[in-house]
C-alpha cells in the first residue's frame, strides 16, 4: 500500500519482472504462472507508486521446491520364472511414494486396484510364456516399472512305451 499525507497510491506491481494485477480497493495483487525451479527460488514483488520520480517498495519470498522421487513398485506375486496351470492369476505387489497424491498402477497396461500401498490385478494368461509389466505413475507423471516372466502350461505330459516285452 502507499499511505501517507502525500500518497499517490500504488500504480503498478511486478512479480519477478512480470506485470501483476493490482486491486487498489483491497490493496491485493495477483500474478499467475510464476515458474519454480527445483531447489531454492526467490520471488520478488515490487510495488511502484505514482510519484515523480516513482518510489518502489520491495518484498522477497524464498521458496524451496523439493523434488519428490519417482514411486517404487515391486511384484510379490507371481514369482519370476514360475510355472502356472491356471487360465488367470492375481498379480500383486507394493507401491511406495513420498507424494501425498494418489499413485496409479497398471498391469500390462490395464488399471490395477490400489489400496494402502498394495495393488492387485487379475490377469488372463496365454499358453506359453507370459511377460508381466507393472507400471506405477505418481501425480507428477514420474513412473517406475517392474517385470516378471512366467509360463502357463496346461498341456498334460504324454506317456508312451517305447519297447514292450513280448
Amino acid at each position: 500500500s502507499d499511505d501517507g499525507l502525500n500518497a499517490t497510491g500504488v500504480r503498478r506491481v511486478t512479480v519477478n519482472g512480470r506485470e501483476a494485477t493490482y486491486d487498489a480497493t483491497t490493496k491485493q495483487w495477483a500474478v499467475n504462472g510464476v515458474q519454480l525451479s527445483y531447489g531454492e527460488n526467490t520471488i520478488v514483488a515490487v510495488a511502484t507508486d505514482g510519484a515523480t520520480p516513482a518510489h518502489e517498495g520491495r518484498a522477497e519470498l524464498r521458496i524451496t521446491r523439493q523434488r519428490i522421487p519417482a514411486p517404487e513398485v515391486t511384484i510379490s506375486n507371481p514369482l519370476n520364472g514360475s510355472v502356472h496351470s491356471t487360465s488367470s492369476l492375481t498379480v500383486a505387489g507394493e507401491v511406495r511414494t513420498l507424494s501425498t497424491e494418489t499413485v496409479t498402477v497398471t498391469v500390462n497396461g490395464q488399471p490395477a486396484a490400489v489400496s494402502g500401498g498394495r495393488y492387485t490385478k487379475v490377469l488372463a494368461l496365454a499358453e506359453g510364456s507370459n511377460a508381466i509389466t507393472v507400471v506405477a505413475t505418481d501425480s507428477l507423471g514420474q513412473t517406475a516399472q517392474a517385470s516378471v516372466s512366467i509360463l502357463k502350461d496346461q498341456t498334460a505330459p504324454t506317456v508312451a512305451f517305447s519297447s514292450v516285452p513280448a
